[in-house]
Order: C-alpha cells, then sequence, then structure tokens
C-alpha cells in the first residue's frame, strides 16, 4: 500500500501575479507543530546554557560593582526618614581585594584585581596624612600559605660594616641587604629605597655610600664605583620604573686585582657564591667595573648562579625596581668559608664551593683512585706552576713547595687552610739555602738568610722583588720523605 504522505495531490503552479510561499517555509509547514515547539525551547535552553558557561570566562570584573553589592548587602533596613546633611556625607571604605586594594569613592585605582572570594571592608574616616599614605605605591606579595589575602612587604635594610677580623682586615667588606621597593638607576649610581620610616643607617642626607668590591682594600677602593642607597618617603620621590623584576638584585664590582686567579676567587666569585647560591639562579648581578673580558671569562660560573642576563651598571640607562636588592658581596678570609650567623647563615663551606665548580664546568670525577696495598693503578703526579691551573679532586693530595723567606704564615693561610677546607690532603715541603737561587745573590749573612722577617717589615714591594722572584732547585734525595708521604696518604 502506498504511503498517503506521497499520494497526496500536489498544488497547482501558482499564477503570475500570485506570490510563491518560501522553500524554508514549505519545509516547516510540513513539521508538526507540537515537535517544533519541543524542538525551539531546547535549542534556547542549550543556547542559554552556552551563554552561561562562557559569561565568566570573558566576564570583566568592576569593583564597584563589587562595591556598591557589598555596600548593599551591609546596608542597614531602608528608612523613610530623611537622612541629615552629616549623614549623607559617605564614609570613605577601604576595600581590600586579592592583587590590590583601592579607597571607593575617590582613592587610587587597584591592581587588576582577579575574582576575590570574600571581600573585606574596613570603615575608616582618614586624617590628611593617611590619605598621603594611601597615594603611596605598595607592593604586595602573596603568602605561600595558599591564602587570598596578602600583606605589603615592610621596607627594611641591615648593613654590615663594622665587623672586624684582626689578622684579615680586608675580609669585612661593607654590604646592605634591602627588602622592599628598590629602583636601581645606574645613570646616577644610586639605589631609591622607598623606606616611609627613614630608618637605617643614613647620613643627614638619607643617603648611604658603598664602594662594592669584596675586598677591604685602602688601596684599591678609590678605584672602585662608588654607589649610593637613597632612602626615599614614597615612590613619587623616587625615579619611574623602566623595567620591573620578579627577583632581587646584587650590585658588586669586578675591579680591583681581578684578573688574578687568586683574586677572581677570592675577591669575587667566592663572595659572589656565599651571597647569591641560595637563590638558586633567581636572582638579577649588576656589575660596576664592568670588564666585558672578564664576564666572558667566568660565564660558566656566573650562569650557574643566575638565570638572567649580566648587567652592566655602567652603560644602562633604565630604572631597574626590584622586590629587594645587596649592594656590595659577603666574603671571609682568602679561600675560606667559615660559618657565621649574619654573613654565612647557610653554613656552606669551600666542598660547597668546590661541588659547584664541578658541576659549572662539568668535571666528572669527584674524587681520585684508592690505590690500596696491592693495585695496577698508579697515581699520577702533576706539577703546577704559579702562572698555570690544574683541577684536583677531592681527596687529592696537594705538596706545597716553600720558597725561602719565611713564607709559612701565607703558605698555611692562603693555600694549606684553604686546600683542607676542600677536604684536599695537605703536605708543606720548605726549601733550604742550598736549593733557592738567592744564594747566588746574597751572601750567607745577609739578613735575607739571617733575618727573612726584615724583608716582611719593608711591605710587599720587597716581597715581590727578593721573595717572589726566587727559583728553587729541590733536592730530590730531601724531597722524597714527603713524596712517599703523599703516596701513603693516597692509599688510606
Amino acid at each position: 500500500m502506498a504511503s498517503t504522505a506521497y499520494a497526496r495531490g500536489s498544488k497547482p503552479p501558482a499564477g503570475p501575479g500570485e506570490r510563491r510561499q518560501p522553500r524554508l517555509a514549505k519545509e516547516l509547514s510540513r513539521i508538526e507543530p507540537k515537535k517544533l515547539g519541543i524542538g525551539l525551547v531546547a535549542g534556547c535552553c542549550l543556547a542559554l546554557l552556552t551563554y552561561i558557561s562562557f559569561a565568566r570566562l570573558f566576564a570583566i570584573y568592576s569593583p564597584v560593582f563589587e562595591s556598591t553589592s557589598m555596600v548593599m548587602k551591609n546596608a542597614p533596613p531602608a528608612s523613610t526618614a530623611v537622612p541629615s546633611t552629616e549623614e549623607a556625607v559617605p564614609v570613605q571604605k577601604k576595600i581590600e581585594v586579592e592583587g590590590g586594594e583601592y579607597l571607593a569613592g575617590g582613592g587610587t585605582e587597584p591592581k587588576e584585581p582577579g575574582f576575590p572570594e570574600e571581600t573585606k571592608i574596613e570603615e575608616k574616616v582618614e586624617t590628611p596624612a593617611e590619605t598621603e599614605s594611601t597615594q603611596k605605591e605598595e607592593t604586595a606579595v602573596t603568602k605561600p600559605d595558599g591564602g587570598d589575602k596578602t600583606e605589603e612587604v615592610k621596607a627594611t635594610m641591615t648593613c654590615d660594616e663594622n665587623a672586624v677580623d684582626e689578622g684579615f682586615p680586608y675580609a669585612r667588606p661593607s654590604v646592605c641587604e634591602l627588602t622592599g621597593d628598590v629602583r636601581v638607576s645606574p645613570k646616577e649610581k644610586t639605589m631609591f629605597f622607598v623606606n616611609p620610616s627613614g630608618a637605617g643607617p643614613f647620613d643627614d642626607n638619607g643617603e648611604k655610600k658603598i664602594r662594592p668590591y669584596a675586598r677591604k682594600d685602602t688601596f684599591l677602593l678609590p678605584g672602585v664605583v662608588e654607589v649610593t642607597i637613597k632612602s626615599v618617603a614614597s615612590p613619587v620621590s623616587a625615579p619611574a620604573c623602566s623595567r620591573r623584576h620578579d627577583v632581587p638584585a646584587v650590585v658588586f664590582s669586578t675591579a680591583g686585582y681581578t684578573d688574578n686567579f687568586f683574586h677572581d676567587n677570592t675577591d669575587v666569585m667566592i663572595p659572589l657564591f656565599l651571597s647569591t647560591s641560595h637563590f638558586a639562579g633567581e636572582v638579577q648581578l649588576l656589575i660596576t667595573n664592568y670588564k666585558p673580558w672578564w664576564v666572558a671569562k667566568f660565564a660558566p660560573l656566573l650562569k650557574k648562579l643566575s638565570n638572567y642576563e649580566v648587567i652592566n651598571f655602567d652603560k644602562e640607562a633604565d630604572v631597574h625596581c626590584f622586590p629587594g636588592g645587596q649592594l656590595g658581596l659577603y666574603r671571609d678570609r682568602d679561600l675560606i668559608i667559615g660559618p657565621h650567623p649574619t654573613r654565612n647563615p647557610r653554613n656552606l663551606t669551600m666542598v660547597d664551593y668546590n661541588r659547584f665548580l664541578r658541576r659549572a664546568f662539568g668535571l666528572p670525577r669527584d674524587a681520585p683512585a684508592v690505590l690500596g696495598d696491592k693495585t695496577a693503578v698508579r697515581p699520577k703526579m702533576l706539577m703546577i706552576e704559579r702562572k698555570g691551573t690544574r683541577k684536583l679532586p677531592t681527596g687529592a693530595v696537594l705538596v706545597q713547595i716553600v720558597p725561602w723567606g719565611k713564607m709559612d704564615w701565607m703558605a698555611t693561610n692562603f693555600y694549606g687552610q684553604p686546600a683542607r677546607d676542600m677536604q684536599l690532603r695537605y703536605v708543606e715541603y720548605y726549601v733550604s739555602e742550598e736549593e733557592t737561587t738567592l744564594k747566588d745573590k746574597y751572601s750567607r749573612d745577609h739578613y735575607v738568610f739571617k733575618n727573612p722577617m726584615q724583608i716582611h717589615a719593608q711591605g710587599w714591594p720587597a716581597l715581590a722583588e727578593i721573595v717572589m722572584k726566587q727559583d728553587v732547585m729541590v733536592n730530590v734525595t730531601r724531597f722524597k720523605p714527603f713524596l712517599l708521604k703523599a703516596l701513603d696518604q693516597l692509599q688510606d
């Protein structure tokens, strides 16, 4: 049986004056009205759900609406009484939101707030002094406890400048640490410190001047760029930020004796490691007395200490803003890192510095081979001259040939103790009168042999001219027991 849907006769074509029915209308006319209504309702519901789902993602948060909502929520029941003139003046309300704060009714604008879960309103009539205070630029950090509340970073400054080391007075350079709004203007050689309280070790002009070279040497310091920490009451008194950083800044100098490998380590790299290693790379380095060749030479170490390109303090024109900063570097005695509550609160050691060097230069072997009593392994003896460098693994034996001239104090303190601190085993060999070329230049009655301390009394120029220019010819027979001692230590 044929379907009645196809058995219906079609309508005759429209005449010349009659308008044809649209094709879409024809199709819709074939659908039953009930089904058509249900479809339209379902489509509207789907469109509404889609709109609601995406509306929150693209909504623009308005603190004005939020403020109005909260005020209406907390407002007392409506009254028909006409308010007095005093009541007509609204009380200024301080509204705290996540990511910033502002004053409802005429305060500063908020810092792009998000969607706070709760908004806290403090009703407070502010004095003119407090109103000025609220207009200051504020830095807020989120607590790591996961809460939505923020708190202001308190401006603090501590300086280590009066510490004394009787034996090594140069080992206590001036260092200042700052927390808060720090704005570094290299062009002005100034670190502006937003410090409303004005507290700190400043002079009458609110300034603190430091030459940030990590060696307190009166002969060298005049050649170091002087940097000023200037305390200002508000951000308005400081230059505007050209660039903002989320990490602290450390400003130091590569002046002085740099390019001497000994001083490259004692005066820059070890102090820099002591001062910045705990940041795990999240620190910005700024260098005064900038030497491009020095930065290139120590790039592997600098990149291990900072994840950011070093800034040339001498040529930078922008004003860099930081959440904190440090001017100068902490240090200890030459090639030594000892425990100290303020300069070394993390109890770093030279072993830590040694590991740091190995990671930076990719040195895989951390210890020498154990010889033992029966082994085919033969130890390697390396001759290291003063102008050269070699690497030694932890546990190696260092034998120092100490030249003539009463150099035991320097040998022990500049090389012996640092070697032990790096967990190297250390042996000293002092040359005799017969093993130095000084015997060919001075008689045995000369103070060079009778009383070498007279050389020291004349100062460093005499030491450099007499002691440092001598050559030694080691007596192998006399030297042999010291080599055997070194071999025994390797067998332990």
